[in-house]
C-alpha cells in the first residue's frame, strides 16, 4: 500500500513537471523580468553620527483598527521619576469615520518597516543604539482620549517627540462686559475750541455705575503653522494667534461715559471754556442731560440730536494660548509618514525632517504637519484684561485725531445752542457710521488657558455601547 502511494505521488511530480517545466533564461532575458520582494532589507552607513542603519520593511500596505487603554512608554529612568516619555490614555487609530462611525474603517499603513541604528563596525565592539517602529505613510485617524471635556484624565498626558501643525483658524464668543466706568480705562482725547486745545479724560466718579455694555461678539483668530518638539511635553503654546474683533458699536443703548475738560499742559486739572462751568463731554447715551452741556456731540454717541453711531474698529488682539495636550484630540494622518523608537542617544533617523531630532528615550515623530482643522472655541472668552489696552489705544487715536469745534457752533453755546460735532472716519457703506480706527495701533495682549474645542469631540471606536474598547 505504501509503495503505491509513493508511486503515485512521483507519477504526480512528473506529470507537473512535464506540463509546466521551467526554461532557462538569458542574461538579455532575466534583464526584462520584474519582480518585487514582500520583505526587502538595507544597510545604510552615517559617518557623521559615526552609525549603521539596517532597516527591514514590508513592501506592502497593512489596514489597522486598533485601540488602546493606556500606552506609557519610558516612565521614570533616565529622563527622571515621575514622568513618562510617552503617556496616552485611551488611543485609537483607524479609517476616517464614515457616517459618523469608525469601526468599519481601518487606517493603512504603507510600507511599515522596523530599524535599527548599530554603532561601530567590529562585531566584537558594536551596540544597538536605538531602533524604530515605523511606516511610510499613515492615512487614517488618531483620536487621543474618550471625552473632549475641561481637564480630562486621559488623552495625551505626557508626548516626547515632533510634530509640526498645519496654521489653521478659529472663533470665540466673548463674555459681555462693561468699559469705560472703573480705574485703567479712562478715555483721553484733545479739542480745539476758539484756537485754544484743550485736553479731555474720563471722570470716573460722574461716570460711576455707568460705561458702555459691550455685548457678546465674536472674535475670529488665527494660528501660524508651528511646531512641537521636546521631551515629556504637556501643553503646546502656539507662537503665532491673533484676533480680530469686529466692530464694538458705540450708540444711544450702550451707556455712557463722562468726559470733563482739562487743561493742556496738566491733565488733572479741570478747564472752563467758553460761557459754560465745567463743561461736560458725553460718550455715549448722555443720560438725559441737555447738549449744551454735549459740546462733543458725536462723542455723545447719542442720536438723541442726530442718528449717528460710532464704532471701535480693527481691534487686534495677540492671545497667548496655552492649550493643554490632553485636550487635543483628534489627529488627521492624510499620508502623513511617522515613527516610534527608543535610543540611547539622540538619533537623527535617516529620512526624517532637519530638526527632527531624537532625544534619549522614546520618541514619537511624524514626517508632514498634522491638521487639527477650525478651532472654534465653545466657552464664552472674557476680555476684561484687554479693555485698559482698548483704553489706552482708543486715547492715542483721538489725542492725534485732534477734534476742531467751529467757531459758529462754540459762540453758539453761550447761547444754549448745541454743538453736534461728528468724531471718528466716515464709514463709506453706512452714512450714519463712523469709526474710531485701530488698524496701525500695537495689538491688545491676552493670555488665554485650555479651552474645550468644537472640532475635537471623539468618535468613538468601539462595538456596543463601551466608552472605549
Amino acid at each position: 500500500m505504501k509503495k503505491s502511494i509513493l508511486g503515485a505521488m512521483v507519477a504526480i511530480a512528473c506529470a507537473a513537471g512535464n506540463a509546466n517545466a521551467m526554461t532557462e533564461l538569458d542574461d538579455q532575458q532575466l534583464s526584462q523580468v520584474e519582480g518585487q520582494a514582500l520583505f526587502n532589507l538595507t544597510s545604510t552607513a552615517d559617518a557623521s553620527q559615526n552609525l549603521n542603519f539596517f532597516k527591514l520593511g514590508l513592501g506592502a500596505v497593512m489596514e489597522l483598527n486598533s485601540n488602546i487603554k493606556s500606552l506609557q512608554l519610558g516612565c521614570g529612568g533616565s529622563n527622571g521619576s515621575g514622568g513618562c516619555d510617552i503617556d496616552i490614555g485611551n488611543l485609537s487609530l483607524s479609517g476616517k469615520a464614515v457616517n459618523g462611525s469608525r469601526v468599519d474603517t481601518s487606517a493603512q499603513l504603507t510600507n511599515p518597516f522596523i530599524e535599527f541604528a548599530i554603532k561601530g563596525k567590529s562585531a566584537a565592539t558594536r551596540e544597538v543604539e536605538g531602533f524604530r517602529l515605523g511606516a511610510e505613510s499613515i492615512l487614517g485617524l488618531l483620536s487621543l482620549g474618550a471625552e473632549n471635556i475641561d481637564n480630562p484624565s486621559d488623552g495625551l498626558r505626557s508626548f516626547s517627540g515632533y510634530m509640526q501643525v498645519s496654521g489653521t483658524s478659529g472663533s470665540t464668543k466673548t463674555v459681555p462686559t462693561n468699559f469705560g466706568a472703573v480705574a485703567g480705562q479712562e478715555v483721553k482725547g484733545s479739542v480745539k475750541v476758539l484756537g485754544g486745545n484743550h485736553k479731555i479724560m474720563t471722570n470716573l466718579a460722574a461716570t460711576a455705575g455707568k460705561g458702555f455694555a459691550m455685548p457678546e461678539m465674536t472674535a475670529n483668530f488665527e494660528i501660524g503653522a508651528f511646531t512641537l518638539t521636546g521631551k515629556r511635553q504637556t501643553v503646546v503654546k502656539p507662537p503665532s494667534v491673533v484676533a480680530s474683533v469686529g466692530d464694538i458699536i458705540l450708540s444711544e443703548d450702550s451707556g455712557s461715559i463722562v468726559v470733563d475738560l482739562r487743561k493742556e499742559n496738566n491733565i488733572n486739572e479741570p478747564d472752563n471754556v467758553l460761557w459754560v462751568n465745567d463743561v461736560t463731554f458725553f460718550m455715549g447715551k448722555n443720560g438725559g442731560g441737555t447738549c449744551k452741556e454735549a459740546l462733543w456731540a458725536d462723542v455723545c454717541w447719542s442720536g438723541k440730536y442726530n442718528d449717528t453711531k460710532t464704532a471701535i474698529r480693527n481691534l487686534k488682539i495677540d492671545v497667548e494660548f496655552t492649550q493643554a495636550l490632553s485636550m487635543i484630540h483628534n489627529i488627521e494622518l492624510d499620508g502623513n509618514g511617522g515613527y516610534l523608537s527608543l535610543q540611547k542617544s539622540a538619533i537623527k533617523w535617516l529620512g526624517a525632517n532637519s530638526d527632527d531630532i531624537a532625544q534619549p528615550g522614546w520618541w514619537m515623530s511624524f514626517a508632514k504637519p498634522v491638521q487639527l482643522g477650525t478651532l472654534d472655541v465653545i466657552q464664552a472668552t472674557s476680555i476684561e484684561d484687554v479693555l485698559p489696552q482698548v483704553a489706552s489705544q482708543v486715547s492715542d487715536w483721538l489725542l492725534a485725531n485732534r477734534i476742531t469745534v467751529s467757531t459758529g457752533g462754540a459762540l453758539g453755546s453761550a447761547f444754549g445752542l448745541p454743538i453736534k460735532q461728528n468724531v471718528g472716519l466716515q464709514d463709506p457703506n453706512d452714512p450714519n457710521l463712523r469709526y474710531i480706527d485701530l488698524s496701525n495701533s500695537p495689538h491688545a495682549k491676552l493670555a488665554l488657558g485650555s479651552q474645550i474645542l468644537a472640532n475635537q469631540n471623539v468618535i468613538p471606536n468601539c462595538y456596543g455601547g463601551m466608552k472605549f474598547c
